[in-house]
C-alpha cells in the first residue's frame, strides 16, 4: 500500500483509486527516468535559441529546433501538468479530506524526490558535461575538418617560407641530355622543362650569377661552358680563388673539340708565365701599370709627385722590352733615389719582380692573350684573394684581355664568352666600362659574385660600389639569384621580379562559443593583392643548386641546376707537359 488510510479509501472508490495507486507505482522509477531525458536533451542543447535561423539553416539546426522544443514542452508536461493531474486524481479518488490527501501525496511525491533525485541530477549533469566537451574539443576538430572538405572558389597563396624550407628540393638530373641546336642551356623549371635561351641572343646579353660559395654558381657555368665550348666559341674564366671541377671541364671539352686548352696559376710557383705588361700597344700597356700601380690622378696634392712617375713609367716603357724586372731596373738607374714622392712605381715593381710567374726575362714569352685569341683556345686563369700582388695583377690581366677583345677584333675567329669570379674583388674600370662596350665586339661576359651588397662596397676603393651595381644591375639582361646571402639582396632580388596581383582570402573569421572553443564560421572574404613575382621569403630560402632565373620574354622563376659530367682523372697542369702542349696548356 502507497498512502496512509488506503483500506478505506478502496471502499469508497476503488475502481479509480486502484488505477491511480497503479500508476504512482509504476512511476517509481519510470516518471524519473522518463523527466530525465528531456532535461538531459535540454542540458545538451540549451533551451536557446527558440527561433529557427531564417539565413540558410542545416539540417542539423532544423534536428537541434525541433529536439529543443520537444525537450522543453515535454518538461512543461512531465514536471508542471502531470504532477498536477496525479494530485487531482488522488484527491478524487482517495475518500479523505482535502488537505489530508493533498499532505499525504505531497509526502509520498517528495519521498520519491528523494529516492531518484540522482536520476534527475545525473541527467543534468552528464548532459552539461557532454555539451561541455562537445563545444570546447569536439566542435573545432569538426569545424577544422569539414574547413577542410569545402569546395572553396580558386584562390592564390602568399608565400609562406616554413613551406619553401620543406618543399624547395634540388633535382638531379644530366644537363647533357638537355642540350640543343642553337639553344643555351640553363636548367630545369618547376615542372621539369628545360629553360633555354636564344643563341642569337646569347651572342649579346651579359649574365650576372649571384649567390654565396658553394650554392651552385660555378654548377650553372659548368653547363654554359661546356656548351659555348661545343658551339666552337673562345672561353676565358678568371678564377680569383680556384674551383675543383672547372679547370678539368674546360680541359676535357677542349680536348673534345680538337681546341688548345691554357691553365695560368698567377700564384707564385703556379705553372704558367705571364709579362703583364707586354701585351697590347703602347697606350694599353701604359694604362695596365697606371691603373695597377693607382698612378692615376685623384685631384690631390700628389697628382704632381704621380705625373712625373707617369713620365719616368714613358721613358720605361720605350727604353725597354717592358717585362717587369727592365722596369724596375730602368727606373732604378732614372729615378730620384733621394726623392720618397717618387717612389711608387719603383717599390710597386719591386713587389711584383718578387712573383715569378709574371716576373720573368723576356726571352720567355709564355702565356699571350693575343695568341689565344687568334687561336680561340679555352683559358683558364687562376688567382689568389689573399695576395694583393695577385690580386692586382689578376685585374690587369683582365684589363689586357678586354682590350685585346676589342683590338683582336678583326682577326679573332670566334665569338668569345668571358667569366670572372668573385667580382667584388676583381672589379676594375675595364671591366665597368667593358659592361657597356664589349658586346660589340663579339663578346658576353659571365659575371659572378656573392651578393648585391658585394658589389656595392669593391674591394677597389677608386670605384663607386653604387654606380658598379648599377651598371652590373642595368647591362646584364640574365640574372641568376641563387640563395640571398643578405637582406639588401633579397629586397633587390623580389623587386627585380616584378609583381603580380593575386585573388587570396583575406579575411575568414571565427566564433568562440560559451565554453572557449573556436569554430570556422561559412564566410570568407577574398580580394586582389599585389605581390611580388618572387618573394624575399623565397630567396632566403633557396637550397644549394636552385635560383631564381631572371630573363627577357618571360617572368622569374625557380631555376633547377644540376652538375654536368666532369672526367676528373687528368690534369695537364698537375703533370709535365707533353712537346705540344708545353706552350699551350701550360704556357
Amino acid at each position: 500500500m502507497l498512502f496512509p488510510g488506503a483500506v478505506n479509501m478502496q471502499s469508497v472508490q476503488p475502481t479509480v483509486f486502484v488505477a491511480v495507486e497503479r500508476t504512482l507505482q509504476w512511476s517509481s522509477p519510470w516518471y524519473w527516468i522518463v523527466i530525465a531525458i528531456p532535461l538531459f536533451t535540454v542540458s545538451v542543447l540549451h533551451p536557446v535559441p527558440w527561433r529557427l535561423r531564417t539565413n540558410d539553416p542545416t539540417f542539423l539546426d532544423l534536428v537541434a529546433f525541433l529536439a529543443r522544443r520537444i525537450s522543453v514542452y515535454a518538461l512543461e508536461l512531465l514536471v508542471v501538468l502531470v504532477p498536477l493531474i496525479s494530485l487531482f486524481l488522488f484527491v478524487i479518488s482517495a475518500g479523505m479530506p482535502f488537505g489530508e490527501a493533498v499532505s499525504s501525496y505531497g509526502a509520498w511525491l517528495a519521498g520519491r524526490l528523494g529516492q531518484y533525485w540522482p536520476i534527475v541530477v545525473g541527467a543534468v549533469v552528464y548532459g552539461l558535461a557532454l555539451r561541455f566537451a562537445w563545444d570546447r574539443y569536439v566542435s573545432p576538430k569538426l569545424s577544422s575538418y569539414w574547413r577542410a572538405l569545402r569546395v572553396t572558389q580558386k584562390t592564390d597563396q602568399l608565400v609562406d617560407a616554413r613551406q619553401e624550407v620543406m618543399t624547395l628540393k634540388a633535382k638531379d638530373f644530366e644537363p647533357e641530355k638537355y642540350f640543343a641546336d642553337g639553344k643555351i642551356f640553363y636548367g630545369l623549371d618547376e615542372h621539369d622543362q628545360p629553360i633555354y635561351f636564344d643563341l642569337k641572343e646569347f651572342f649579346t646579353t651579359h649574365h650576372a650569377i649571384l649567390g654565396p660559395t658553394s650554392y651552385g654558381k660555378g654548377i650553372v657555368l659548368q653547363s654554359v661552358f661546356k656548351q659555348c665550348i661545343r658551339f666552337g666559341f673562345g672561353v676565358f674564366y678568371i678564377d680569383p680563388k680556384g674551383d675543383d671541377y672547372l679547370p678539368y671541364l674546360l680541359q676535357n671539352e677542349a680536348r673534345a673539340a680538337g681546341r688548345r686548352f691554357v691553365y695560368l696559376d698567377l700564384n707564385p710557383g703556379g705553372k704558367g708565365v705571364w709579362h703583364p705588361f707586354l701585351g697590347g700597344d703602347f697606350r694599353q700597356r701604359r694604362t695596365r701599370i697606371v691603373r695597377a700601380f693607382n698612378l692615376d690622378s685623384a685631384g690631390t696634392d700628389a697628382d704632381v709627385y704621380k705625373a712625373k712617375e707617369r713620365a719616368l713609367l714613358d721613358d720605361a716603357l720605350e727604353n725597354t722590352d717592358g717585362t717587369i724586372k727592365s722596369l724596375l731596373a730602368y727606373v732604378k738607374d732614372h729615378g730620384n733615389a733621394g726623392d720618397r714622392d717618387l717612389s711608387t712605381l719603383r717599390d710597386s715593381l719591386r713587389e711584383w719582380s718578387r712573383v715569378d710567374t709574371f716576373a720573368q726575362p723576356a726571352k720567355r714569352k709564355g702565356h699571350s692573350i693575343e695568341a689565344c685569341l687568334l687561336n680561340n683556345a679555352v683559358v683558364y686563369v687562376r688567382g689568389d684573394l689573399a695576395d694583393p700582388v695577385v690580386k692586382a695583377a689578376t685585374k690587369a690581366y683582365i684589363a689586357e684581355l678586354t682590350a685585346e677583345i676589342k683590338r683582336m677584333l678583326p682577326r679573332r675567329p670566334a665569338h668569345v664568352t668571358l667569366g670572372i669570379d668573385e667580382l667584388k674583388f676583381l672589379a676594375c674600370a675595364e671591366i665597368n666600362d667593358a659592361l657597356a662596350t664589349i658586346r660589340q665586339n663579339r663578346c658576353n661576359m659571365l659575371l659572378a659574385a656573392q651578393s648585391i651588397a658585394n658589389l656595392e662596397a669593391p674591394d677597389d676603393k677608386r670605384l663607386d660600389g653604387k654606380a658598379l651595381a648599377r651598371e652590373f644591375e642595368v647591362n646584364t639582361p640574365i640574372k641568376f639569384v641563387y640563395r640571398a646571402a643578405d637582406e639588401r639582396t633579397a629586397e633587390w632580388a623580389e623587386k627585380l621580379s616584378a609583381s603580380q596581383w593575386l585573388n587570396i582570402v583575406q579575411r575568414e573569421t571565427t566564433k568562440i562559443n560559451v565554453h572557449g572553443g573556436e569554430q570556422w564560421e561559412g564566410t570568407r572574404m577574398m580580394g586582389n593583392l599585389e605581390q611580388p613575382i618572387i618573394s624575399q621569403n623565397t630567396l632566403l630560402s633557396l637550397p644549394a643548386r636552385i635560383a631564381i632565373a631572371y630573363m627577357p620574354g618571360r617572368n622569374a622563376s625557380k631555376l633547377y641546376t644540376c652538375h654536368a659530367h666532369i672526367d676528373r682523372s687528368v690534369a695537364s697542369w698537375m703533370t709535365p707537359a707533353t712537346p705540344a702542349e708545353s706552350t699551350e696548356s701550360a704556357e
